[in-house]
């Protein structure tokens, strides 16, 4: 049951780490302590796993600073 004082977004990410896997769901209605959700189905059609999901958005945060600091030395060049 969840406070009807938490403030929950319309969409979050649902992590269950017992099966390492991740949903995207969405809140349909809300009454009192109760949350509905609907999940949403993975738009490849294939579910990652949770630990491959974090390892791809960590590989994409590196990668987003790197081209910055790339960015950063050339126009300093």
């Amino acid at each position: 049951m969840i406070s009807d004082s938490v403030a929950l977004p319309s969409a979050f990410d649902l992590d269950i780490a017992r099966h390492q896997r991740s949903y995207v769901a969405r809140i349909r209605w809300r009454d009192g302590e109760r949350v509905g959700v609907a999940f949403e189905a993975p738009s490849s059609g294939e579910i990652v796993p949770l630990d491959m999901a974090r390892r791809l958005k960590h590989c994409e945060q590196d990668n987003a600073r790197l081209k910055s600091r790339i960015r950063q030395l050339t126009e300093a060049g």
